[in-house]
């Protein structure tokens, strides 16, 4: 496995929710970083575009760095820009990409669960983790 995929792979594992149920419909989850608050798909709690590194832009091609932490929730509804990619007009870019997607049917319930991760393919041309193909409800 590629070193950035690895260190990558690590980081988002370190970020998974762990978090509690917030009074309103929404709920928060707390991550090593801060709390996300998501929304309800289905019965399915949706934390989209979580940051797990820091903005890549100033370090292109270097190992990923941790994200500033943060206090106040951050909004998690809608997927993080993909990295920048030719042919793709359909979908936010940025060179600050590092953000991945959780799906889970409950937090702080004491239910263990198996964790699914996928990276998507593309030879580092095509393919992001916002594609519609790879939702978790």
């Amino acid at each position: 496995m590629h070193d950035l995929s690895r260190r990558a792979l690590i980081a988002g594992a370190l970020v998974l929710p762990s978090g509690v149920h917030a009074a309103s419909a929404a709920p928060v989850a707390k991550t090593t970083n801060g709390p996300v608050r998501g929304h309800i798909d289905q019965g399915i709690k949706v934390f989209k575009g979580v940051r797990y590194g820091a903005d890549t832009g100033p370090r292109r091609f270097r190992p990923p760095l941790a994200p500033t932490p943060w206090t106040k929730a951050l909004d998690a509804t809608a997927y993080g820009p993909s990295a920048p990619q030719g042919g793709r007009d359909d979908e936010r870019q940025s060179e600050d990409c590092l953000f991945l997607n959780v799906w889970t049917p409950g937090l702080l319930d004491g239910g263990k669960r198996p964790v699914m991760v996928y990276l998507h393919g593309g030879a580092y041309s095509s393919g992001s983790g916002s594609s519609p193909l790879y939702a978790g409800v």
